[in-house]
């Protein structure tokens, strides 16, 4: 019987296990090495196949023999925290950073956040793909999960950011909401915001739902939709 084989899959798992069929054997009786982590290709298509080499561990081995040997730029301590696999993980950020490759910008994917999970894209010229108000940006971000759906089944919602242009327009909306609701308690008088993306009329509502003094709805159809702030009235304040 083969002491070892070389395998390849569209993942570091699919490729040991297409290696341990091979040779016959179980999981911890192998050491593995990553030789290529491989691309998936744009939308699927392309790309080149993760490839392993899988070697049968001595008779007698203990259970100090190393098991996987990959590049040092793919290893990355356990984040149990996150809301997909280390695995996973690395073939959604790899997967960002080829759609950008595909547009033409070489970038560096960082994670931000993890509830939903966050990926912040930075590089030069990366700013231009956020567009008007982020309209580019959230294209960019639909048809990512798209494709990471392609690739690793049903997922969560991945936000995507662009050199944190969602978390500083955050902040001022949560800032801009504080703010105004404040002059809503001091006049008495309820203000309309601008028309707003879903997304971002969201940020408003959490920002006050705890307000004790002022609610928020929406009003309006389609792009026209805005949030209203207005003082509660006694029956808001009495069903509380």
């Amino acid at each position: 019987m083969a002491e070892s084989v070389e395998a390849t899959g569209k993942t570091v798992k699919d490729a040991i296990q297409n290696a341990l069929e091979e040779l016959g054997a179980s999981r911890d009786a192998v050491t593995v090495r990553v030789i290529s982590a491989g691309t998936g290709g744009l939308f699927g298509i392309g790309g080149d196949e993760t490839r392993v080499l899988v070697e049968l561990k001595p008779e007698g081995a203990s259970e100090e023999v190393e098991e996987v040997e990959a590049p040092a730029e793919s290893a990355a301590p356990e984040a149990p925290d996150l809301p997909l696999a280390q695995e996973q993980l690395d073939d959604a950020t790899e997967l960002l950073r080829e759609f950008f490759h595909h547009l033409g910008s070489a970038v560096t994917v960082e994670v931000t956040g993890t509830e939903p999970l966050r990926l912040n894209v930075s590089g030069e010229g990366t700013d231009a793909f956020v567009g008007k108000r982020g309209t580019t940006l959230r294209s960019i971000q639909f048809l990512y999960n798209l494709m990471l759906t392609k690739q690793l089944g049903e997922h969560d919602l991945v936000v995507v950011d662009i050199g944190g242009y969602r978390q500083r327009r955050e902040e001022l909306l949560t800032g801009m909401a504080r703010r105004l609701a404040d002059l809503v308690r001091e006049n008495g008088k309820a203000i309309t915001l601008e028309a707003m993306p879903p997304h971002e009329r969201r940020i408003i509502h959490l920002t006050l739902a705890e307000d004790d003094d002022v609610a928020t709805h929406s009003t309006g159809t389609g792009d026209e939709r805005r949030v209203v702030i207005e003082l509660q009235s006694s029956e808001d304040q009495a069903q509380e």
